[in-house]
């Protein structure tokens, strides 16, 4: 949800004591803490404390802020630079992201008044760099009032001005545009600088729909599927404690659709954690069914655990291993929710795109045909295997799938229509979905099975 659209005062927040920080105060630092670190942007939100204490409507300023500086960030290095005549890459992050952070309010968000981001700006900057520095932050954000300076959309097919125009490393738009051409590229770009909404997968049965109304709404075309609402907490929806819900966009749901379930199967999850899908799959095999996750991280496997601790989610149990190595034998099904670059959910995870580079592919490329492959010791006669990722990226999607075909020739794809919606469905048979053609996060799966 846009913050232009939650945010409803006039006045500035003033910077905060240093017992409870300011939401603009607190954006920076974890901002600054994201460049410095290398720390995922959803792994420092959760672990501040300083976040937790401010109030719902200073949440959304906050998150506003950082996933708007995140998306826009070349976007927002080029504004400024046109202010700041040379020295800015050697600039401190926190001195960068006061600046970002500013311009991003100024140029972007129509309901924050000029003064409030000024004022604030400059005393950030007193507390996090120095009294130099922010004098030389007052003076950019006066001259950017005085003369704006905006970017002109580039023309379409040129891949450096669409790069720097929607806040993408170059690398990574050459990648898309080599693997899918130039025709789409701009709708791609501009879909992963879109806010994405919470989605939730109903899991069981709820005794009253209408008391749903003031925290989620349904989503059309998927019938199981429901939006959040607000910035509520998750954990005030009813049903949420029981595990009635679990967090899951509908793109991700449809590995689970393509491995398609039955009633007291023994299903394998590989790279189970945080445990949607886990959940998904239990709730369909049933009690005469078993679902045994296998995470190999200690910390993501406590997630798992909690995650799946409400009742009727007992059939699950919870293995900490590398998939690589775990051995387990007889399952009905496989499904390997594969680790992967992550590029069809870098709307929702706007950092990716600065965490990635070009080099990483390799060794995700080696761990998922050796993850693939030893799923096939895992299951029995006539079983099955889904391979899924949340990437757009053909090395770890479709190269995946021929290596496997190669190496395991008595294997074949299944064609995904007869699980999924046809739109959803390629011609080769995969199941692949766009957030600039769908409207949800980008996933590929594709069901295996042996030759009869």
């Amino acid at each position: 949800m846009s913050f232009c659209r939650v945010f409803k005062s006039k006045q500035g927040t003033g910077l905060a004591s240093d017992k409870k920080k300011s939401a603009r105060l607190l954006a920076v630092e974890l901002l600054a803490a994201n460049d410095d670190e290398g720390t995922y942007i959803n792994h420092l939100i959760e672990k501040s404390w300083a976040y937790k204490e401010l109030s719902n409507i200073d949440r959304a300023l906050c998150l506003e802020i950082i996933y708007g500086v995140l998306r826009n960030k070349r976007h927002l290095d080029t504004i400024v630079k046109k202010y700041v005549k040379r020295g800015y890459d050697a600039f401190p992050s926190e001195l960068k992201n006061i600046l970002r952070s500013a311009i991003y309010q100024l140029a972007f968000l129509e309901k924050i008044p000029d003064y409030a981001v000024l004022s604030e700006a400059v005393d950030i900057a007193k507390k996090l760099v120095s009294l130099r520095y922010a004098s030389l932050v007052n003076g950019v954000l006066r001259n950017y009032q005085r003369n704006p300076y905006s970017l002109a959309k580039p023309v379409s097919g040129n891949i450096n001005k669409l790069a720097e125009y929607y806040s993408h490393p170059d690398w990574l738009v050459k990648r898309f545009a080599k693997q899918f051409g130039k025709d789409e590229i701009e709708a791609f770009l501009a879909a992963n600088n879109q806010p994405q909404p919470v989605y939730f997968l109903q899991l069981k049965p709820i005794k009253s729909q209408k008391s749903l109304r003031d925290f989620l709404r349904p989503v059309p075309g998927f019938s199981t599927y429901f939006k959040l609402q607000s910035h509520v907490g998750i954990t005030h929806i009813p049903g949420w404690k029981e595990g009635v819900f679990c967090v899951q966009d509908p793109g991700s749901g449809m590995a689970v659709n393509l491995l398609a379930p039955q009633v007291g199967e023994k299903i394998i999850d590989l790279c189970a954690a945080p445990g949607g899908k886990t959940m998904a799959i239990s709730a369909l095999v049933g009690k005469t069914g078993r679902v045994i996750a296998v995470e190999s991280v200690q910390k993501r496997a406590q997630r798992l655990r909690e995650n799946t601790s409400s009742p009727g989610f007992e059939n699950v149990e919870i293995v900490i291993e590398d998939a690589r190595k775990v051995q387990l034998k007889d399952a009905d099904a496989v499904l390997i929710d594969a680790p992967c670059s992550g590029l069809g959910v870098l709307a929702r995870r706007a950092d990716l795109r600065w965490q990635r580079t070009p080099y990483d592919f390799i060794a995700l490329v080696k761990l998922q045909q050796e993850i693939i492959s030893k799923a096939v010791t895992m299951i029995k006669p006539g079983g099955r295997i889904v391979y899924s990722t949340c990437t757009l990226d053909k090395a770890e999607n479709e190269e995946i799938a021929a290596y496997f075909l190669k190496k395991f020739p008595d294997f074949e794809v299944e064609q995904a229509d007869k699980f999924i919606e046809k739109e959803y469905v390629t011609e080769s048979g995969f199941v692949r979905t766009w957030p600039f053609k769908h409207g949800i996060d980008g996933s590929f799966s594709v069901r295996l099975t042996r030759k009869k």
